[in-house]
C-alpha cells in the first residue's frame, strides 16, 4: 500500500469512528482535525521528494478533497448530535416535570382520602360520645390521633387547621364527660355508668395521652379523685378546728383508715383500670396533708410542759402506726422527728433537776445498799430515754445531741453528788463504807454506760447500713 493510501485509510479510519460514537465525538473532533493537518503536510513534504510531482500532487488534492468533504460531513454530524442532545434534555426535563406533577397528584389524592378520614372519624368520636360508648371509643381516639400526627406538617392549611383544632376541643370533652360520670357514680346517681363502662373509660384517656405523648388526662383524673375523696376529711380535721388538735390524731387516723382507704378498698377502686395507681397516690395526698396539718400546730407546743411532750411523742407514735397500716414509707414521721429536739429539750431539764434533787437531799446510803439508789435511778431514767428514742428512727445529729445530753449529765452527778458523798479523810468503819459504795457505784456506771454504749452502736449502725 502506497503512503497515500495509507494516509487516506487513516483519515478515513478515524472519522468512521468518530462517526460511529457521535456521543464524546465533539470531544474528539479537535484531535482528528489536528492529525488531519499534520497528515497534510507530511503528505505536501513527501510528494515534493518525489519525481512525479504533478501525478502525486493531484492525488494528494483528490486526498485533501476527501479530507475537507468528510470533515464537513463531521460538522454536520457534531450540529446534529447537539441538537439531538438538547432535544434529549428538553425531553427528560419534560418527562421529570411530569413525574414530579404525578407524585404531587398522588399525594393529594392521598391527602383528600386521609382528611375525609378524619373528618368521619371526628364525627364517629362526637356520636360515641354522646352514646357515651367508651368500650368502642379507645380506638378511634387513637386512629384520630394518628392521623393528626399525620396532618401536622399541614398545620397551616385553613381546613386542616380548623379539623386539628376541632379535635383538639373533642379530646378536652371527651375528659370533661369522663370526670362527669366518675362523679354520677361516685355520688351513686341513678344515671350511673356501670364499673366496666368507666374502666373503659379510663382506657380512652390513656388512648389520649399515648396519642398526644403526654401523661395529664390520667393524671387529672387522679389528682381530682384523690381530691374529692379528701375533701370532707380536710373540712373535719381543719387544724384551725377542735376535731383538727393535735390531741384527736387518734380519731384523725381512724378516720382515715374506716372512711377514706376503706371506701376506696371496697367500693372505688372498682372503677378504675388496676394498673392505674390510684391507691398510692391517695395514700400519699391523705400523708401530705395530714402532715402538713401535724406539723402546723407543734411549733405550739411548749418543751417545758411535760404534757406537750408526751403529746408530741404520741402524735410520733400514732403517725408511724398509721405508716405501718398503710405500707407506706415515712410520709408523715419523717416531717415530725425533726420536732423531737423540742423532746431532748425537756429531757435535759428534767436531768437537771433530777440531779439537783439529788445534790440537796444526799441520803446516806442504807445498810445492804451495794450502790447509791440514785445511781440506779439515773440509769433507768438514761434506759427509758434511749428506748423512747429508738422507736422514731431519729437522725444522727439528734442521737448525738442526747448521748451528748447524758454524757455531760453523768459529769454533774459525779462532780455534784458521787464526790461530795466522798469524807476528806476516813476516820471510821461508817466512813469507810461510804467510800466503798461510791467506789462500787462508779463501777456501776462506767459498767452500765459502756453496755448503751454498745447498744446505741449496734442499733444505730445496723439502722445506717439498712438505709
Amino acid at each position: 500500500m502506497d503512503f497515500t493510501n495509507h494516509i487516506s485509510m487513516r483519515v478515513v479510519d478515524a472519522l468512521n469512528t468518530l462517526l460511529a460514537e457521535p456521543d464524546d465525538a465533539e470531544t474528539r473532533l479537535d484531535a482528528v482535525l489536528a492529525d488531519a493537518v499534520q497528515c497534510r503536510a507530511h503528505l505536501q513534504l513527501q510528494l515534493m521528494q518525489r519525481p512525479d510531482i504533478s501525478a502525486e500532487l493531484q492525488r494528494a488534492g483528490a486526498v485533501e478533497q476527501k479530507l475537507a468533504d468528510l470533515i464537513a460531513r463531521t460538522r454536520i454530524v457534531q450540529e446534529s448530535g447537539q441538537e439531538t442532545l438538547e432535544s434529549v434534555k428538553n425531553v427528560t426535563k419534560e418527562i421529570k416535570i411530569l413525574d414530579k406533577a404525578k407524585d404531587n397528584l398522588t399525594s393529594s389524592v392521598r391527602m383528600l382520602r386521609q382528611l375525609r378520614m378524619l373528618s368521619r372519624l371526628y364525627s364517629q368520636l362526637d356520636s360515641l360520645l354522646k352514646e357515651r360508648r367508651y368500650e368502642d371509643m379507645a380506638g378511634t381516639v387513637q386512629a384520630a390521633s394518628d392521623l393528626i400526627e399525620y396532618f401536622r406538617p399541614f398545620r397551616p392549611l385553613p381546613q386542616i387547621s380548623k379539623l386539628s383544632q376541632e379535635i383538639g376541643d373533642m379530646e378536652v370533652k371527651i375528659y370533661e364527660q369522663i370526670q362527669e360520670d366518675f362523679s354520677r357514680s361516685l355520688e351513686s346517681s341513678e344515671d350511673s355508668l356501670p364499673n366496666n363502662a368507666l374502666r373503659a373509660a379510663c382506657e380512652v384517656l390513656d388512648s389520649l395521652d399515648t396519642a398526644g405523648g403526654r401523661s395529664s388526662s390520667r393524671k387529672l383524673l387522679i389528682e381530682w379523685y384523690c381530691t374529692r375523696a379528701l375533701a370532707e376529711y380536710k373540712s373535719v380535721f381543719a387544724p384551725s378546728d377542735e376535731a383538727g388538735g393535735l390531741e384527736n390524731v387518734q380519731h384523725r387516723f381512724t378516720y382515715l383508715k374506716n372512711r377514706v382507704i376503706k371506701q376506696y378498698i371496697n367500693h372505688d377502686s372498682k372503677l378504675f383500670p388496676q394498673s392505674w395507681p390510684v391507691q398510692s397516690e391517695l395514700v400519699t395526698r391523705a400523708c401530705d396533708v395530714t402532715s402538713d396539718a401535724l406539723v402546723a400546730q407543734i411549733p405550739r407546743l411548749n418543751s417545758s410542759e411535760g404534757g406537750d411532750m408526751e403529746l408530741l411523742l404520741s402524735v410520733l407514735q400514732e403517725s408511724k402506726d398509721f405508716e405501718k397500716y398503710i405500707q407506706s414509707p415515712p410520709l408523715i414521721s419523717s416531717k415530725i422527728v425533726r420536732y423531737l429536739y423540742m423532746w431532748v429539750e425537756f429531757q435535759e431539764r428534767q436531768l437537771g433537776m433530777r440531779i439537783n434533787g439529788y445534790a440537796q437531799t444526799m441520803n446516806p446510803p442504807e445498810a445492804g445498799d451495794e450502790v447509791l439508789i440514785s445511781s440506779k435511778e439515773l440509769i433507768n431514767f438514761y434506759r427509758v430515754l434511749l428506748s423512747q428514742l429508738a422507736k422514731f428512727s431519729p437522725s444522727p445529729e439528734l442521737v448525738n445531741k442526747v448521748i451528748d445530753v447524758l454524757a455531760n449529765n453523768l459529769g454533774r452527778y459525779a462532780q455534784h453528788v458521787l464526790m461530795r458523798y466522798l469524807p476528806n479523810a476516813v476516820r471510821s468503819n461508817e466512813e469507810l463504807e461510804v467510800v466503798g459504795i461510791v467506789n462500787a457505784t462508779v463501777d456501776y456506771i462506767i459498767s452500765t454506760t459502756h453496755q448503751l454504749e454498745r447498744s446505741i452502736s449496734a442499733q444505730y449502725i445496723t439502722e445506717s447500713e439498712t438505709k
